[in-house]
């Protein structure tokens, strides 16, 4: 391919060749990013933890749940 110049005008849709070039091996390197490892309910967790309305949901259920198995025994009524 010819080194020639490319010039383009910003408004038309032509692409530049040199975009279109093989990465060499340090871009190659550049691009990789190593995260941590997480599990499906670590992650699960996370996005809970971070959801507010989720949160309180949560411990709406979990204080109907309690009281449901507490309250029943200080209630001076009984079934019979």
């Amino acid at each position: 391919m010819p080194d020639k110049p490319f010039h383009k005008n910003p408004l038309s849709m032509q692409f530049d060749p040199s975009d279109f070039l093989p990465a060499s091996e340090e871009e190659k390197k550049e691009l990789i990013v190593m995260r941590e490892s997480v599990t499906f309910w670590k992650d699960a967790g996370r996005r809970l933890r971070k959801n507010k309305v989720a949160m309180g949901s949560l411990i709406v259920i979990i204080l109907t749940i309690v009281f449901a198995f507490i309250l029943p025994s200080f209630y001076p009524y009984a079934y019979e």
